[in-house]
């Protein structure tokens, strides 16, 4: 008998459609906590790149502004780390 930690896990990769939309689904609920896109075009090309599925915001609280760059990887898994 096999122990359920010895059975392989399969990741599926998500279509770009379904990436897109769990982005879009992060970053509205941040904004919803008072985040904001990042405005400045040259931050998004230099911290995001060419990739589609990464997003760069703000949270501005007390004067200080804190960067967040939020990550859909290629099974749909959104990671929010702070830059």
């Amino acid at each position: 008998m096999t122990a359920v930690e010895d059975i392989p896990t399969i990741e599926v990769e998500k279509s770009p459609d379904e990436r897109r939309a769990a982005l879009a689904q992060a970053v509205a609920q941040l904004e919803a906590r008072g985040h904001t896109v990042e405005p400045r075009p040259d931050y998004q090309r230099v911290l995001v790149g060419h990739n589609p599925f990464r997003e760069v915001l703000v949270h501005k609280r007390f004067g200080l502004r804190r960067y967040e760059l939020v990550d859909v990887d290629k099974t749909g898994k959104v990671s929010v780390r702070d830059i």
